[in-house]
């Protein structure tokens, strides 16, 4: 697979920015998904060639100005692709994890600062209702929910949170009902517990996806871990989830032209070279410009500390390093660009060289662009690396098409058995983190089979 030569302009090896392909940890299947039709509740779904063959139907819910064909944020048809991608754009290399499977395009509006979160509730809620209702005309199965929703406080008599609502239970019991499999993203609020904190991953009848990180090697096991960013349990009604989890780093997916994730992507790698051009006496000022502007956190470079301490005055080091972390890196920059201002720092000495390196690297990880493969037919990427488990939920997403064609009587509760049952351990993970374990989409889709034949079996 070949990077985008948009990448090819940029100061650094891109063969070093690791891509993971959705099939890459799931390996060879024999079924591919035939047939079996996938909600897929996100942003729209632009019509990217690797999915445009399986999208079968188009809907949308809520107040958007835009129709679901069209995705402005580039989301939903990033979680298609990963779900039911094809391969045309990439000579076939990046495929979904279930080419076979039929695509029903839902577009939701997504809770945003800004919008009127009534609005979402019944955007979310009218996508249920259709999907039942047309549940047979396109065999819809699975639901994939990439997103998630605020539970709603409930207040006792003296005006205190007592308990929270789920505005979407009601509703997601009658879909389980109706034989659809519901299959939510756990959120990227990690790594602290208790961050399961949405609707509908903390609904107990959802199967709750979170993220793992395979570092690049699909075939070793021993070095895998949760995703940092990954959300952990236990819920606020004190349930474990996630369920499981499934890779969610740099899963290379489409990308929707001209979409918000096609934007950033680009400002990132403007910044990129410009972060790499500049001489060590700009390194700060560009730092204080881009803080100032808030398009960079100091928060975001708290690795940085480390470097920036040695250089300060002793009783600055004490003062800092007894702060809470969230607030380290936003003092260490603060002083350390006064007390350069002022003169009052020796920036020819080691010391000083030595932090505006380590300030640097943190800068340029946090701005390296995702990597890009491909290209579409007005010259912009086809595909782009994203991290999320919103990217980890249609995978499993796409493992229960296949499991539904090895044994299309399944039912809700046997899919979610199936898929913690046969879960394999992840190296010293958290229970709260990893839930039953990692997807193991062979053994799934084998005992799904199995279950089949046995039944057929006792007829």
């Amino acid at each position: 697979m070949q990077l985008n030569s948009q990448l090819k302009k940029n100061p650094f090896n891109p063969s070093l920015k690791r891509m993971e392909r959705p099939t890459d940890s799931i390996g060879e299947l024999e079924t591919t998904g035939e047939g079996v039709g996938v909600a897929v509740f996100d942003s729209g779904i632009f019509p990217h060639p690797t999915i445009d063959d399986n999208l079968v139907a188009a809907v949308t819910f809520g107040k958007t100005s835009h129709g679901p064909d069209t995705d402005k944020k580039g989301h939903g048809t990033a979680t298609a692709a990963v779900i039911a991608g094809t391969g045309k754009g990439s000579n076939g290399q990046i495929k979904g994890v279930a080419p076979g499977a039929k695509l029903i395009n839902v577009q939701v509006l997504t809770e945003e600062k800004g919008q009127d979160i009534v609005d979402g509730y019944s955007s979310f809620l009218g996508a249920i209702d259709w999907t039942i209702a047309n549940k047979d005309k396109f065999n819809i199965r699975v639901i994939n929910i990439s997103g998630g929703y605020s539970l709603i406080p409930k207040q006792d008599e003296n005006g205190q949170i007592s308990s929270f609502i789920d505005p979407f239970g009601t509703s997601i019991k009658k879909a389980i009902d109706a034989g659809i499999v519901v299959v939510a993203a756990a959120g990227n609020d990690g790594p602290g517990p208790g961050t399961v904190l949405r609707t509908p991953n903390h609904n107990p009848n959802v199967i709750t996806v979170g993220a793992l990180d395979t570092k690049g090697t699909q075939d070793d096991f021993s070095d895998d871990t949760v995703a940092g960013f990954s959300s952990r349990g236990p819920t606020l009604a004190g349930d474990q989830k996630p369920d499981l989890v499934a890779s969610g780093v740099a899963i290379m997916s489409a990308l929707a032209p001209n979409s918000e994730a096609a934007r950033n992507n680009q400002a990132k790698i403007d910044n990129f070279e410009k972060v790499k051009n500049l001489s060590d006496q700009e390194v700060l000022p560009y730092i204080q410009s881009e803080r100032e502007a808030k398009r960079l956190s100091a928060e975001s470079l708290s690795e940085a500390v480390p470097s920036i301490l040695p250089v300060l005055p002793e009783k600055f080091q004490a003062f800092i390093a007894s702060r809470e972390p969230k607030v380290q890196a936003m003092m260490a920059l603060s002083t350390l660009e006064k007390l350069t201002a002022k003169g009052a720092v020796d920036t020819e000495s080691e010391a000083f060289k030595s932090a505006l390196q380590g300030v640097r690297r943190v800068l340029e990880d946090k701005l390296e662009p995702q990597p890009t493969a491909g290209f579409l037919d007005n010259g912009e990427a086809a595909f782009l690396g994203w991290d999320g488990t919103s990217f980890s939920a249609p995978i499993v997403s796409g493992v229960i098409a296949h499991m539904f064609e090895a044994n299309p009587n399944l039912t809700p509760a046997q899919v979610k058995e199936i898929l913690t049952s046969t879960a394999r351990p992840v190296p010293n993970a958290d229970p709260t983190a990893v839930g039953a374990g990692a997807l193991d989409a062979r053994a799934a889709v084998a005992k799904a089979r199995a279950l089949s034949e046995n039944v057929i079996a006792n007829d």
